[in-house]
């Protein structure tokens, strides 16, 4: 007797209870008419490895004996206003432990959010080794052909070259059907394993996937902060694929005591028909759907003096010049980026007191912010409260409060080191450091950086690993509580640039600093694919013209963020009239689209930008309109784009920014019939941003 569990929403999803174990045969977009996998080719929607169990074939994150044990208690079911909750509740009778799996869905996006606890409710200690928020094996029907077409994108995420995707074929993953029949629950050791080890993670990769096969695409993402893994693989000649935060390879395990719980870190699932580039809209819909704390209809034109222009080096003598030109742009919020608090221009190691440099503001930084305020924006200040520096005063703070290895703190280099944010005295100092710069300047704004990693963890608890995930979730909590204190307030997240553009941090903060490449050049395919990894509004994106730049290098340098939330820096002072004038148009064209912006969905008509690309194009659609931002890098002058598919249905009139007006002519024509866009940008270095309604 098999009794099934049915959702019914922006996703479909079947779950089969036979004989006490549960799994999850059929996941899907509405109107996919895939049937979804037999029983004996399913597998459960969670895995579980404690201490003890056999390890797994091929150390893969399936097959553990401890989740074949698992047996159905109970499910319930309820409406919430976004769409249907589903909680499943299983227990490993011999353990003691109980597993709850949690769905989130969405009734107007083909998304779904999960997450998994897990409760020691036996008499002693049990450790776990791994967890996974979710695993899939609804994947695909054994089908060589298939699996040959298949095909898995993943992103390298390394510093100054973010948001790079790559494609390869399943074959070329090393994914094969392995032509075993299902005897003994045969499978290959094969898998595809992404992972980070850390407190930035995304460093390497982001923690996303995306796969398209028999015609159907779904993309994931795992919400985490710290260390994460996923992985795809064969099982009964299908595909499953697993998605979790630390495990066992991340040198984290847990220790439940009796009574006591454990969480995944959320993940994400969008599924869909039409391919990848339709499903970054679902998840863009999705991810402002979790964000917490939205920047609403009218993200504001940062000026941040740090790319390009004060380089972490502010003095008020140089600062007050550069705060009349970006009010006379139109910024609305300059931020003084790293540096003011330390005498010394090698900064890194003086972090942590969070007191300004005299010798830098001899007149007050309360001064120059007031100078920020008079001009007509808020003031924003630079903050790495993560880390303290080897000059900083240690008052108040325990050893323990500092990340260590084998009783040596850990150096994450420049004389820095980590603050776990599980203690509550490191929460009561940086409150209040913040509480005290809120009330002194006036600000309205923090860029939140961190410039260090501190590996896998640190001692203290039962592993390096769960010492870091637990200072990392407390990070986040610190953060959200920043915003309850100080309503108004935005803040930015930043890592060495984009080494922190993870879902986790991006539901908690306002916008984010996508990378720190300082060449306008190579910004062009980070600006194109940043949104991605977040939404449009939510990605800070810098634009920092020169005064050497010819008027189609500037336009190009400006058209980087204006499909994203534009910071503004570069040597404002070097500028010509002409140049400012053209950054002002600029920032006030932004500003009449930027409502747009906030409720858009992207998408990439020439594709995902390569690093190499000659050509790169990135859009925002919304009711009516596509917003279209073109850069030309070399190559032939001409292009056609193809916007069939994003290009509103009728659409007659096409304005370009800049336009004649501002002194720049542009070669198009518009194909009304089939939404074609004919484009001649003569200079190699060029872009331009279209409205097409």
């Amino acid at each position: 007797m098999t009794e099934q569990i049915r959702v019914r929403s922006g996703v479909e999803a079947d779950f089969d209870i036979r004989d006490g174990e549960v799994r999850l045969t059929r996941v899907a977009s509405p109107g996919d008419p895939w049937g979804g996998v037999d029983w004996e080719r399913a597998l459960g929607p969670v895995e579980l490895h404690v201490a003890g169990d056999e390890i797994p074939r091929g150390h893969r994150n399936v097959g553990n004996g401890a989740t074949r044990a698992l047996r159905y208690v109970k499910h319930d079911i309820s409406q919430e206003p976004v769409g249907a909750y589903l909680r499943i509740v299983q227990l490993h009778p011999a353990r003691g432990i109980t597993v709850e799996s949690h769905f989130q869905f969405f009734d107007d996006v083909a998304a779904v959010r999960a997450w998994s606890t897990a409760t020691n409710g036996s008499e002693l200690p049990v450790t776990v080794l791994s967890l996974s928020a979710l695993t899939l094996s609804a994947i695909t029907e054994p089908a060589p052909d298939e699996w040959a077409a298949g095909e898995l994108a993943i992103a390298h995420n390394t510093f100054c070259t973010e948001y790079r995707w790559v494609s390869l074929s399943l074959r070329d993953r090393g994914l094969v059907d392995t032509g075993l029949p299902l005897i003994h629950g045969l499978s290959t050791t094969g898998r595809v394993r992404l992972s980070s080890s850390g407190s930035q993670p995304t460093i390497e990769y982001l923690p996303m996937g995306a796969l398209e096969i028999s015609g159907r695409s779904m993309i994931w993402q795992v919400e985490q902060n710290g260390s994460w893994e996923w992985e795809l693989g064969d099982y009964r000649r299908g595909l499953y694929l697993s998605l979790a935060g630390p495990i066992d390879a991340q040198q984290w395990h847990a220790v439940l005591e009796p009574g006591d719980a454990l969480t995944t870190p959320r993940v994400a699932l969008a599924l869909g028909l039409d391919g990848r580039g339709a499903l970054f809209g679902d998840l863009t819909r999705y991810r402002r759907l979790v964000q917490q704390h939205p920047l609403g209809e009218h993200p504001p034109v940062v000026f941040n003096d740090y790319m390009n222009c004060l380089m972490a080096d502010p003095t008020e003598e140089k600062l007050r010049p550069i705060i009349a030109r970006a009010a006379e742009v139109g910024a609305e919020i300059f931020c003084i980026d790293a540096g003011w608090y330390s005498d010394a221009t090698e900064w890194g190691d003086d972090v942590g007191d969070w007191v300004e440099s005299s010798a830098r503001f001899p007149s007050g930084l309360a001064t120059v912010c007031g100078w920020i305020t008079a001009a007509g924006m808020r003031p924003g200040l630079w903050l790495e409260p993560e880390v303290i520096g080897r000059n900083a005063d240690l008052t108040g703070l325990a050893a323990s409060d500092v990340f260590q290895r084998s009783g040596e703190r850990t150096n994450g280099g420049g004389g820095r080191y980590q603050l776990d944010f599980g203690s509550e005295a490191v929460r009561r100092r940086l409150d209040a450091a913040v509480d005290r710069l809120v009330a002194d300047y006036g600000l309205g704004y923090f860029k939140f950086d961190y410039n260090i990693n501190t590996g896998p963890g640190a001692d203290g608890l039962a592993s390096v690993g769960e010492r870091l995930q637990r200072s990392q979730a407390g990070y986040l909590e610190w953060v959200a509580g920043v915003y309850d204190r100080h309503p108004g307030i935005i803040l930015e997240n930043c890592s060495s640039g984009g080494a922190r553009a993870d879902g986790a941090s991006m539901s908690v903060f306002s916008t984010m600093s996508a990378s720190d490449q300082n060449d306008y050049r190579l910004t062009a395919p980070i600006a194109a694919n940043v949104a991605t990894a977040a939404p449009p509004e939510q990605c800070g994106v810098w634009v920092y013209p020169a005064g050497d730049m010819s008027s189609e290098e500037t336009m190009f340098s400006i058209v980087n963020g204006m499909l994203a939330s534009p910071q503004l820096s570069g040597s404002i002072w070097s500028l010509s009239a002409e140049q400012l004038t053209l950054l002002s148009a600029s920032v006030a064209h932004y500003k009449s689209i930027r409502s747009d912006l906030t409720v858009g969905v992207p998408t990439w008509p020439t594709g995902l930008a390569q690093w190499d690309s000659q050509w790169i194009s990135r859009g925002v659609r919304v009711d009516g309109a596509l917003h279209l931002a073109v850069w030309r890098r070399g190559g032939a002058a001409s292009i056609d784009i193809d916007l069939a598919a994003v290009a509103p249905a009728g659409a007659t009139r096409v304005s370009v920014f800049p336009s004649e007006q501002e002194g720049f002519s542009t070669d198009l024509s518009w194909d009304a019939d089939a939404r074609r866009l004919s484009l001649t940008l003569d200079s190699p270095i060029s872009a331009r941003l279209f409205t097409i309604s």
